[in-house]
């Protein structure tokens, strides 16, 4: 539904990006409390507006494009029924973002349309038409889910993966598709997709691990809680040096991953590191850290950086950025921005068996 894109659009804008970029520390360092309050406020007041302007043009464009009908022919049998389920799409998602309480028949009434032509045509006749399949599929899976139709719910909601709907976060919490995230036959799938993206996340790492490039790199810090941080202290270990801060909304997103990391392979020779970069590093940004630490069970040392350190990883320009090295002392990755812990696991594991 449009409410959803709505929503992913919002979570793209904050959270998909490639790093909070927009105040390094040495920036934070130069703010004063007093003197830059009403260029603070100003500054603050613009981002906004910037933030808000760059939504409402994507919600614009997304409105928008409900009235640009995809061209293909439609004079044919099977261009006629995909004519009329795009448009019973089109008129489902007007009904969605004007009503509160929106029709879903539309959306049932599509995929009827769908589920028949990919039975008798086959998936890979449809694919040929430039109709976004994945949405009408997913919404659905939605009607049918809240018809209790579960088999055929499922059945939508494979085809809308199988055409590349891939925001299984949403999905798993879509107040729409409870009944279907309720059947067994959901959670045996659920399964299968797992191991997919366990597949592909390995994938990826392979190839990111073979087109990173190396650097020198060394640690030596004390964490928040006064205890030595040293890359020596870890030899023979996979190591991941996350540079991060409180402030950053992709790097808090990131730390239940890392958190995650520690648990799952600290005892078989990993070590996840923290570096924070808060500002003014002082004891009062360490206090910070400190608290942020509990509050969120972060069960790995975290050490205020400095611009040493920071120093020795080439083009640094946003945060988070995670650096891997493996059991030889070698720095084989920088990642920059938030990934998925599947992608982070992959890297670990491809690096522990070595």
């Amino acid at each position: 539904m449009l409410r959803s894109i709505c929503a992913g659009l919002l979570f793209a804008m904050v959270f998909g990006i490639t790093g909070c970029s927009s105040e390094t520390p040495e920036e934070a360092r130069d703010r004063q409390p007093e003197e830059a309050r009403d260029r603070q406020v100003k500054e603050s007041v613009q981002e906004l507006e910037a933030l808000f302007g760059q939504l409402a043009e994507e919600l614009e464009g997304e409105l928008g494009g409900l009235d640009n009908k995809p061209e293909f022919d439609d004079s044919t049998a099977i261009g006629s029924a995909i004519r009329k389920a795009d448009d019973l799409h089109t008129q489902g998602l007007r009904e969605a973002n004007f009503s509160q309480n929106p029709n879903y028949d539309n959306f049932s009434e599509a995929g009827d349309i769908l589920l028949g032509l990919a039975d008798t045509h086959g998936t890979a006749e449809l694919e040929s038409y430039p109709v976004k399949f994945s949405m009408i599929f997913y919404n659905a899976a939605c009607a049918y889910s809240l018809n209790s139709d579960i088999s055929k719910s499922l059945q939508a909601y494979k085809l809308s993966v199988e055409f590349g709907y891939d925001d299984f976060a949403h999905a798993a919490q879509d107040d729409d598709l409870i009944n279907l995230r309720g059947s067994d036959a959901y959670k045996e799938y659920e399964m299968e997709l797992a191991s997919l993206a366990v597949d592909e996340a390995k994938n990826w790492a392979a190839n990111e691990l073979n087109s990173g490039e190396s650097f020198d790199f060394d640690l030596n810090l004390t964490a928040v809680d006064n205890q030595p941080v040293r890359l020596a202290d870890h030899k023979g270990k996979v190591i991941i040096v996350d540079f991060w801060g409180t402030w950053c909304p992709p790097c808090r997103a990131e730390i239940p991953s890392f958190i995650r990391l520690q648990e799952s392979y600290g005892k078989a020779g990993f070590q996840m590191i923290g570096v924070n970069y808060e500002g003014d590093n002082t004891e009062a940004d360490a206090d910070k850290v400190r608290n942020y630490i509990e509050s969120e069970g972060i069960n790995y040392p975290c050490a205020m950086g400095d611009d040493v350190t920071q120093e020795q990883v080439p083009n640094f320009n946003a945060y988070p950025t995670t650096v891997f090295i493996d059991k030889t002392g070698n720095v084989r990755l920088k990642l920059v921005g938030l990934h998925s812990y599947e992608r982070l696991a992959a890297i670990v594991e491809t690096l522990m068996a070595e």
